[in-house]
């Protein structure tokens, strides 16, 4: 192994120990600080908001980019951890790649708030964003891990209450098996 192939394992391995910590307090603030030194670039602008007590974040290209769609993200972290910041590095990608302005927002997580919290969130953000004037064909749903299952439940929930369904679905490696009963 190189001296420049060490280094790189070495910061992976401060990395990973920074993020998986049995502290969930800890591993959270540390998630957060990863995500903003990981996704701050000039290409990008993060604008900071508040949505009925709920933290969230445009994420937009500094060039001229389509405002007719919208994704809405919902990030990973199996219901206990992530946050908006910490899924930069999707979210500013996603913004980048597709000239979309993203929404990503932070929803109550789980041990301190248990099911339905997040799901309310979520449709706390998509009810914002039809305040917003956006449609629902004008908006694509996106989420990786446990956010690709609440985009999924999101849906579910929408297609429940009878309203109308978004334009597609991003789902980035979804937890679809919250009962881990799965072969794989």
């Amino acid at each position: 192994m190189t001296k420049r192939e060490q280094k790189l394992m070495e910061l992976i391995r401060r990395v990973h120990g920074m993020v998986e910590n049995p502290d969930i307090t800890k591993t959270r603030q540390s998630q957060v600080q990863l995500g903003t030194i990981l996704g701050n670039t000039k290409d990008i602008s993060y604008r900071e908001l508040v949505m009925e007590g709920m933290a969230a974040e445009w994420i937009s290209v500094n060039r001229p980019h389509m405002k007719k769609y919208i994704i809405l993200y919902c990030h990973g972290g199996g219901y206990s951890t992530g946050s908006s910041k910490y899924a930069r590095t999707i979210t500013s990608k996603l913004a980048m790649s597709t000239s979309m302005d993203v929404l990503a927002f932070d929803y109550r997580l789980a041990p301190e708030n248990p099911y339905p919290a997040a799901v309310e969130d979520a449709m706390k953000a998509w009810n914002y964003l039809m305040l917003l004037g956006y449609g629902a064909r004008d908006i694509i749903l996106a989420g990786d891990s446990a956010g690709g299952n609440l985009v999924l439940t999101l849906v579910l929930k929408l297609k429940e209450e009878q309203r109308l369904l978004p334009r597609g679905l991003v789902l980035l490696s979804p937890w679809t098996d919250l009962t881990c009963s799965g072969k794989s």
